[in-house]
């Protein structure tokens, strides 16, 4: 082999092993970032995503597999290995063949993990099961479960989408302050989150208390819904169980894109009257089921508790109700209902404002897989000059603030608005977040004084 030949292929390459290798050193580190965080972190979306996106170079992989292959044989055919010079080349090349294979695997890493993390991009992620919803594109081939994230960054809003599927992400809605900001979209911009058997809930809803039937509800449905909500809040108790069933039917609103919840009045609590109610609030609301039926308040008496939680447990396992639990539970109450009953709670409802919270009480829900639901969010309208200057600072309003509290803490407020505008200001509370101080600050406020009855000693 000429003297000639041998330089052109050594400086060929040598060239491309140093261009392998910087891409190489470039990409390794996070690579490896992400590899770590998916050997400590068994919910580490974001190396099970990068390592899914590995899939997509395979046919890459395989071609260069095949090059490099065939140059192998061509070299073995054209020349003799009779000098450590020409040994070294084709030793080189095989060398090349591998800085090939690694480089398209940390180019991946690299680019995505980047893009994550360096780009600050981390803002929303969704997370979505392709059995729940009708996208197609969702749906494998295989009939497995397929995750898909969608990251949107904070400057252009556009969707960054990864795929992976046999991943298991059960938990991955309990992932709120880690590495990685979860949340859980459906169809349109409804944001979502998870109950304990899985079903979807909006975010944040409206409460309908003292809402009159006729065109006052008509209206606040109307404009609620035009506005993004799709969470509607009523109760046997209310007696406009009818006027919201009305109030949807008159404005076209589809059964299947709102999520109802009611509760059982105080005097229909015991199990044959339960399960009365509940069949006649389903024919006042005119739909065949609710999203979520609740215990209004857990009174004295422990017998009638558990036999209207049996009623709750048969209405569920019968399909007439989606999800139960129940309202104004502390946590002694929950305890003994815990330990006497088939089917766990899967929310808790109570009073939850930063004048008015119990963190231990919200802890224990959230360590026992109960969704917590705020009512009185809005603490009846009093803002006080801290949290008048802090939404200043956030161009909102202290409603809004309010608001977004007890949303960045996994819990869904109810507020109560008829107003078309304060409706959509209410529900506008995704484009920002609150500083770590300024929660603190918010939970600082608290004053423990209930503006309903307590109930450790209410009962009826």
């Amino acid at each position: 082999m000429s003297l000639f030949w041998n330089l052109l292929l050594t400086v060929g390459v040598v060239y491309e092993m140093v261009a392998h290798l910087k891409v190489w050193i470039k990409g390794i580190i996070p690579g490896l970032r992400a590899m770590n965080k998916a050997r400590k972190d068994p919910d580490a979306i974001i190396a099970k995503t990068l390592l899914y996106n590995l899939k997509q170079y395979i046919f890459r992989v395989v071609f260069l597999m095949f090059f490099w292959y065939l140059i192998a044989r061509v070299f073995r055919l054209i020349m003799l290995l009779d000098d450590i010079w020409t040994l070294g080349i084709y030793i080189g090349v095989y060398v090349v063949f591998i800085l090939d294979i690694v480089s398209y695997v940390t180019m991946i890493f690299h680019d995505r993990y980047s893009y994550l993390t360096a780009e600050g991009v981390m803002t929303s992620v969704a997370v979505l099961r392709w059995e729940k919803f009708d996208f197609a594109w969702q749906q494998p081939a295989n009939g497995e479960l397929s995750q898909v994230l969608m990251v949107s960054t904070p400057k252009d809003n556009v969707p960054y989408r990864f795929e992976f599927s046999r991943v298991d992400c059960k938990r991955a809605h309990e992932i709120v302050a880690s590495h990685i900001n979860v949340e859980e979209k459906t169809k349109g911009d409804v944001t979502m989150i998870s109950l304990s058997n899985g079903i979807k809930m909006p975010v944040i809803g409206l409460g309908v208390y003292k809402m009159n039937a006729g065109d006052e509800m008509n209206n606040a449905i109307k404009a609620a819904y035009d506005a993004g909500y799709r969470l509607f809040d009523t109760a046997q108790m209310y007696g406009n169980e009818k006027a919201l069933g009305d109030a949807l039917i008159a404005n076209g609103i589809p059964r299947s894109e709102v999520f109802l919840v009611s509760k059982v009045d105080n005097g229909n609590q015991w199990y044959q009257e339960t399960m009365k109610s509940l069949h006649e609030t389903l024919d006042k609301l005119q739909t065949t089921y609710l999203d979520s039926f609740l215990i209004h308040w857990p009174g004295q008496n422990k017998e009638r508790m558990l036999s209207t939680w049996h009623a709750m447990e048969e209405a569920y396992q019968q399909g007439l109700v989606h999800s139960i639990g129940v309202c104004n539970f502390e946590i002694c109450q929950l305890e003994f209902l815990l330990a006497h009953c088939q089917i766990s709670p899967m929310i808790n409802q109570i009073e939850n404002s930063p004048l008015m919270h119990d963190t231990e009480l919200t802890d224990y829900c959230k360590t026992h897989d109960i969704r917590i639901m705020a009512w009185a969010p809005l603490q009846r309208g009093k803002f006080n000059d801290t949290l008048a200057e802090m939404a200043g600072r956030y161009q909102k309003t202290p409603a809004q603030i309010l608001l977004r509290w007890n949303i960045e803490q996994g819990i869904i407020p109810i507020p109560k608005s008829k107003n078309p505008d304060r409706l959509r200001e209410n529900i506008a509370v995704f484009d920002f977040k609150l500083t770590a101080e300024d929660m603190k600050t918010l939970d600082q406020m608290n004053q423990g004084k209930r503006t309903s009855f307590d109930p450790l000693t209410f009962d009826f």
